[in-house]
């Protein structure tokens, strides 16, 4: 029956389930509404979320007047996704467009739109327009950013789809593409896909696509391309909108302001990037001011559109020390906007962002609707105070939580005014917007100082990092060692503060980073990304040389040697790099990039090569800047062992320069490079962050995609496809993704684009190709030290002979590989060329940029040797291996867990080539190092080598030993892992195969030393027993029961004393047939008490002269001895 609408006097035309989507935005999902029509008294279209609200008469959600209203049919369907695996569907989908808004509609089928679209034309004046498939992407007239829509809902997963290829398109594509997508919409089409896993394909870097932008606009003549950057938008405007938005609003949840956010955060960054580009380009003419400088005042200012631009300092006139300084209070003004943002609070913020370009920095800005006259609320450093209780307020509340200490500071006439952050800090109010605009938050961290025996060596630009002040367990007080006054005892207090912090973060924060390091939690593979890391943790930078002083490891201490000096080649360069702009200034030069080219070229040789100059440019340029820096003594024999190519990859970052990306380049040479190698100039950016932690709820995959689409829209629209070492691991996320499930043909499709996506020269292209070699050999992957549970579940199914259905080696089980019903026994494993290619490719690239005294170089190594073991070509496994472990001896000392674990894993590859006094003197060895780091801390793989170690035993023959190692295995595995843990379940069930070894086919006596391995025996098998029956699949674990039921009886009857064999002999000769009833009834009671108590139980029984206890003891003897069970 179905239900109708109350009676309310309307007569209902149709009704029925709709799928309906808010707005078009590529976040937007499509959920099923229940729409009701109605003709009469008037025409109106009721939307519903659930059938019941229209029975009951309630609102409804939406109401539609369907009058004057136009119908808008798309010519195609849409594939709905229900979820990120499951079956996607067609659904056909219409538009209907009223005075005020469109509304996003889809019929469930072709013909159910029809009907829907039908029925609205009869009982209204509404018109139908046919919308022909979307236009496939436009050209470069497109603007540069991409426009968001305003109406959003909320994720729904990925969908996937194969696009069929035929014809002459089948030569043009690599492979069928999977689209990957977000909703209905896709995050990367099947042509962008398919042109970024094409093979070779040749994509261009950022700058080149700027560039080729900048050239075609120049030539144009065309209004819009002058403008398709469109700086004239309301970025300040459209920006609070979104930041503002109430997380607990469910149809603006935060995860739809993440990407909302970052559209603009990449439209405003890609804008700024190319305009700056543009000022900078141009500053070395002098006789060309550009329109939109704003005036020629120092620093220079410049306004496009709505963004104002401003460099960061007076570079011309302005010594080395104060640029720096300028420079510092742009990156701290940075750290406070992200820092307030990430508080959730409603103050507004600058959408702000900084531009490095050829040795300069602009700081861009979106126009805010602020002036100094009617907006001012707070500002100290006036010459008039401006003094505001709400703004006070505010102040405090923002202060709180990034837990800074509220504090007095002194004004002229002794007034005193209480506040959290510093009192350089401006506070500003919109009356349009109502809203309270933080500025000048430049000063707001405290300053990083130990010492306060010498003033004068305090340099105020040092501030402690968000980060660490906001986990700190006391609040710090910003205005410490400002130009502010406050009382002389409290300031001492405050001051002692700081240097208990800064001691704090020495000796605490950064030994345990130190550790992570040192303990491989962290892995550095280049400059970009370890920064992001000390940052993340609370530590500045300048501590380089404090981590390269407290790590263990050669190869930390030098990639942080290698970052400390490519930071002070940057300071070198890039004042360098200026004056010789200003020098071309002066003169009034028009062309100036072949005499920029030559200096980068000279440096970089200087630097990299073998130069004669070498020596006394580090004595003269470099040695004092890292000593300043980092308050290091670094010599010019330590920059004389500093790996040449790595140092050579951190400079082209921080310096902002393109090379061409090669592996072939010879520092041996005094010149390495030439100038046809020199790319170009690039343009960094840092700008506003947002907050997406959301991401962490989702699903692997859902977050994979989430990442993806959040990276692309922070990219900017038309710098999506370009060259990124960025884009490229989160490609290459997707791709390790699928691999790990099975899916290798997407693994393909995306590690191929992660590769062509990477530069050539870089440590991400070995991981990239790390992970290709996976997945060409189809993800088969062999693990000594993890184990999967799953293996050791199909081993307990499988039956098997022996005693509890043992196989007579019972190792550790290893992973399995992941492999399609499809390949299932049709594919044999190989290590084929194309393996060893992605193999011999990832070494080379691994020598050239972090070289082979990296430990991701052992990494590279362990893959291939695992892929050989795989395919069981074991001995070249093994030899692989042990060059593993040699290097492991060199890069990371006898006495590191990961050493231990190669010198396991080569006692494993041993055992298999059965060279069993070598893999035992292995596992010894591993053990042995695992507990000089710390027996408890590793307990968990000295059980687990324990274990294996008894395997090795066993096999040798020498039981005795092997069941010492294997109760050791027990002990420590019950300690670390509990008792119904698997790992501990394996080990129970070794011990007890190893207890019985020796009296499998015993018919003596049993002696006290054999009934002690039997109760052993019987103990273990119980544990196991028990845990089988705990499992959520118990009713799928029927053979291995009924085979560890056998086994349990079967050792019980050995128990046996003189007089209960006697009856067990006479039960076994009786041929008597029992009741079903009663074999059922004993059945359920082996199966849920155990078989040792229930056989426990018809012992008393037996004493105590039941005779319905000899029937149960016939049936348990049928049960264990019988391949069929008799009954009546």
């Amino acid at each position: 029956m179905i239900s109708t609408p109350a009676n309310t006097g309307r007569r209902v035309a149709k009704q029925g389930w709709v799928y309906k989507k808010g707005g078009n935005h590529f976040l937007s999902k499509w959920r099923l509404k229940w729409f009701v029509l109605f003709d009469k008294p008037k025409v109106e279209l009721h939307i519903y979320d659930k059938r019941d609200h229209a029975v009951q008469s309630c609102h409804p959600k939406h109401l539609i007047n369907p009058e004057n209203t136009i119908i808008e049919i798309p010519n195609d369907t849409i594939n709905l996704s229900k979820g990120i695996l499951r079956k996607t569907e067609k659904i056909s989908p219409f538009i209907i467009i009223t005075k005020n808004k469109r509304y996003y509609f889809a019929g469930q089928t072709k013909s159910d739109r029809e009907d829907w679209i039908k029925i609205i034309q009869q009982t209204s004046s509404a018109q139908t327009v046919v919308k022909s498939g979307k236009s496939k992407g436009g050209g470069d007239e497109d603007e540069l950013y991409s426009v968001y829509s305003e109406d959003t809902t909320s994720i729904s997963g990925s969908a996937y789809a194969q696009s069929s290829i035929s014809g002459n398109e089948a030569d043009n594509a690599y492979t069928s593409v999977s689209v990957l997508s977000i909703g209905d919409a896709s995050i990367l089409t099947s042509d962008e896909l398919n042109h970024l896993n094409a093979p070779n394909a040749q994509l261009v870097t950022a700058t080149q696509r700027l560039e080729d932008f900048k050239r075609k606009n120049e030539l144009s003549n065309n209004p819009k391309t002058k403008d398709f950057l469109n700086p004239g938008d309301k970025w300040n405007e459209k920006y609070q909108n979104i930041i503002s938005l109430n997380e607990e609003d469910k149809d603006n949840t935060f995860l739809q302001m993440n990407i909302r956010i970052y559209e603009l955060i990449g439209a405003f960054q890609e804008a700024s990037q190319y305009y700056g580009r543009k000022i900078i380009d141009e500053l070395h003419s002098s006789n060309k001011h550009d329109q939109q400088q704003a005036d020629v005042s120092s620093p220079r200012k410049y306004l496009y559109g709505e963004i104002f631009f401003q460099f960061a300092t007076d570079y011309e006139n302005e010594d080395s020390n104060v640029i720096n300084a300028e420079l510092s209070k742009t990156n701290q003004e940075l750290k406070a906007i992200n820092a307030i943002n990430k508080l959730k609070s409603d103050v507004c913020t600058s959408l702000f962002c900084l531009v490095d370009y050829k040795g300069f920095r602009l700081v861009a800005c979106a126009l805010m609707p602020l002036d100094e006259k009617n907006s001012l609320l707070f500002d100290l450093t006036a010459d008039e105070y401006k003094i505001d209780n709400n703004a006070i307020f505010k102040i405090s509340e923002i202060g709180n939580k990034l837990n800074l200490k509220d504090h007095q500071v002194i004004l002229d006439d002794s007034q005193r005014i209480t506040i959290n952050l510093s009192g350089t800090v401006e506070v500003y109010f919109s009356q349009p917007t109502s809203r309270f605009y933080f500025l000048n938050l430049c000063d707001i961290f405290p300053v990083d100082c130990d010492n306060l025996e010498d003033p004068e060596t305090i340099n105020v630009q040092n501030r402690l990092r968000p980060e660490f002040i906001k986990t700190y367990k006391t609040q710090l007080c910003s205005d410490v060692f400002s130009e502010f006054q406050m009382n002389g005892k409290e300031l001492d207090g405050y001051e002692a503060d700081l240097v208990e912090a800064s001691g704090y973060l020495k000796d605490v924060v950064i030994p345990q980073f130190v550790k992570q390091l040192d303990n491989l939690q962290i892995i550095p593979l280049d400059s970009e990304e370890f920064t992001q890391t000390m940052h993340e943790n609370g530590i500045n930078v300048r501590y380089l040389s404090l981590i390269a002083k407290l790590t263990k490891l050669p190869y930390i201490r030098d990639f942080c040697y290698t970052e400390m000096v490519a930071r002070a080649c940057k300071t070198v360069f890039n004042d360098k790099l200026r004056k010789i702009v200003y020098h071309f200034k002066s003169i009034e030069a028009s062309k100036i990039d072949e005499e920029i080219q030559a200096f980068i070229i000279n440096l970089f040789q200087t630097v990299l090569g073998n130069s004669p100059k070498a020596k006394a440019f580090w004595k003269e340029n470099i040695e004092s800047i890292v000593n300043k820096k980092f308050d290091s003594k670094l010599d010019y024999t330590a920059f004389q062992n500093i790996h040449k190519p790595m140092l050579f990859i951190s400079m082209q970052y921080h310096c902002g320069v393109l090379f061409e990306d090669r592996i072939d380049y010879d520092f041996k040479l005094q010149q390495p490079f030439t100038k046809e190698n020199f790319i170009g100039f690039v343009s960094k950016t840092k700008t506003v962050n947002a907050n997406f932690d959301i991401a962490e709820r989702l699903s692997v995959e859902e977050k994979e995609v989430y990442d993806l689409g959040i990276h692309f829209s922070s990219l900017g629209h038309k710098l999506k496809l370009t060259k990124n070492n960025r884009t490229a691991i989160r490609f290459l996320g997707l791709a390790k993704y699928y691999n790990s499930i099975g899916k290798y043909d997407e693994a393909q499709i995306y590690g191929n684009s992660a590769l062509n996506l990477v530069n050539k020269n870089h440590s991400y292209c070995a991981l990239i190709l790390e992970c290709l070699m996976e997945t060409y050999f189809m993800h088969s992957s062999f693990v000594d030290i993890e184990n999967n549970e799953d293996d050791f579940e199909k081993e307990n199914n499988g039956g098997g002979g022996g005693e509890g259905g043992e196989s007579p080696q019972d190792q550790e089980p290893d992973h399995t590989s992941t492999v399609t019903d499809k390949d299932k026994g049709l594919r044999k494993y190989d290590v084929d060329d194309t393996v060893l290619e992605f193999y011999n490719q990832a070494i080379n690239v691994i020598k050239f940029h972090l070289s082979e005294d990296h430990l991701y170089y052992i990494n590279i190594l362990s893959k291939l040797s695992e892929l050989y073991i795989k395919c069981e070509e074991y001995e070249k496994g093994y030899e692989i291996q042990k060059e593993c472990l040699d290097y492991s001896y060199k890069l990371l000392g006898k006495n590191h867990h990961l050493t231990g674990k190669h010198v396991s894993k080569l006692g494993n590859y041993l055992l298999t080539l059965k060279r069993m006094d070598e893999a035992i003197q292995k596992y010894l060895e591993a053990i042995e190092i695992f507990e000089s780091l710390g027996a408890d801390k590793n307990i968990e793989v000295i059980a687990i080598t324990h274990h294996t170690l008894a395997d090795a035993y066993f096999q040798k023959d020498d039981v005795d030993t092997a069941i010492v190692h294997s109760m050791e295995a027990r002990k420590l595995k019950e300690k670390c892992f509990g008792q119904y843990h698997h790992q501990t379940i394996n080990t129970y069930r070794q011990l007890a195969k190893l207890v019985l070894a020796n009296y499998t086919n015993y018919q003596g006596v049993i002696t006290p030393q054999i009934k002690k391995s039997i109760l052993i025996a019987i103990s273990c098998y119980e544990r196991v027993f028990k845990y089988l029956k705990s499992r959520k699949d118990f009713g799928k674990q029927n053979v291995a029961l009924l085979t560890l039921i056998r086994t349990l009886i079967g050792l019980k009857f050995k128990l046996f004393n003189t007089r209960q064999r006697e009856v067990l002999r006479s039960v076994r000769q009786s041929d008597k047939v029992y009741s079903q009833e009663s074999v059922k009834d004993v059945i359920l009671k082996l199966v849920h008490l155990t078989p040792v108590i229930v056989i426990d139980e018809i012992l008393q029984k037996l004493e105590d002269n039941d005779e319905n206890s000899i029937n149960e003891l016939g049936i348990i003897v049928q049960i264990a001895e019988s391949d069929d069970i008799t009954f009546a």
